[in-house]
C-alpha cells in the first residue's frame, strides 16, 4: 500500500467483476468465452502482421528482464511542435474557423475571470462544456 495514504478514502481491497457484453448476457458462458478468445487471437494475429509487415518485433523475456529500470531511449522524439486546432481544405474557411476560435476564446477568459471573482450569473460563450456540465455555468445560446 505504499501509493496510498493511511486512513484515506480509498478501500484496502476492490473487487473487479467481469460480466459479458450486454448483447452476450443471454448467451451461454462456453459460447461467449469461445468467441471472446477468438476475437482477441484474431487481433492479436492482426497487430503481429502489421508488426512484420513493418519490420518491427518484440522483446522476449529475457530481454526485457535485462534492461535496467533506469535507462532512457537514446533518441529523443521532437517536442512542442504545433498543433493544429483547425484544418481544412479553404485557406478562407481555416481563416474563418480561426477567428471564431479566436473569438470564443476571448470571450470565454472574460466570463472565466468574473465568474471566478464570484459573479455566478455571468454568461459563457455557446460552445463552453466542461463548465456548463460540471459546474452548472450559464451559456449563450447558438446563434
Amino acid at each position: 500500500m505504499g501509493f496510498f495514504r493511511e486512513g484515506g478514502p480509498l478501500p484496502r481491497h476492490a473487487t473487479l467483476t467481469m460480466a459479458p457484453l450486454p448483447a452476450f448476457a443471454h448467451a451461454p458462458q462456453e459460447d461467449y468465452l469461445a468467441r471472446l478468445r477468438g476475437a482477441v487471437a484474431a487481433r492479436e494475429a492482426e497487430i503481429s502482421r502489421q508488426r512484420q509487415a513493418a519490420g518491427r518485433s518484440v522483446l522476449g523475456r529475457r530481454q526485457v528482464l535485462r534492461q535496467s529500470a533506469f535507462d532512457a531511449p537514446r533518441g529523443s522524439e521532437p517536442r512542442r511542435q504545433r498543433s493544429p486546432r483547425v484544418a481544412g481544405g479553404s485557406k478562407w474557411a481555416r481563416i474563418e474557423a480561426l477567428e471564431r476560435l479566436r473569438t470564443f476564446i476571448a470571450g470565454y477568459r472574460e466570463a472565466w475571470l468574473q465568474w471566478r471573482a464570484g459573479d455566478r450569473g455571468v454568461v459563457f460563450p455557446c460552445g463552453t462544456y466542461g463548465l456548463r456540465v460540471y459546474a452548472g455555468v450559464c451559456c449563450a445560446q447558438a446563434p
